[in-house]
């Protein structure tokens, strides 16, 4: 795999996890609004979560933010590590081609 190819592979998955993200919010937001329950505050959308999940409610919310959180970190590791290997090879390539000569 090329280096950009990497790079749009990662660029496409960010976007499309974003682009989920989004229309969880929107889908989120429009269910809550029909109701009635208006969310201000992070307490607010967990305890929202109470008639579905009950006494679990604040749990599922906080491992929720928590998750997504490292699923971020995890993206944004990977690409710099793919960055700065991609850096090392072709600095490696730089010197092998001195060398050759």
């Amino acid at each position: 795999m090329r280096p950009k190819d990497l790079e749009l592979d990662t660029a496409a998955g960010m976007i499309w996890s974003n682009i989920i993200a989004i229309f969880i919010i929107i889908a989120a937001g429009s269910t809550l609004f029909a109701t009635g329950i208006g969310v201000e505050t992070a307490e607010q959308a967990a305890l929202a979560l109470q008639p579905l999940a009950g006494d679990f409610a604040v749990l599922l919310f906080a491992l929720g933010v928590i998750f997504s959180g490292f699923l971020a970190l995890f993206l944004l590791c990977l690409f710099l590590l793919v960055q700065q290997l991609l850096l090392l090879l072709r600095h490696l390539a730089g010197k092998r081609e001195w060398i050759m000569q």
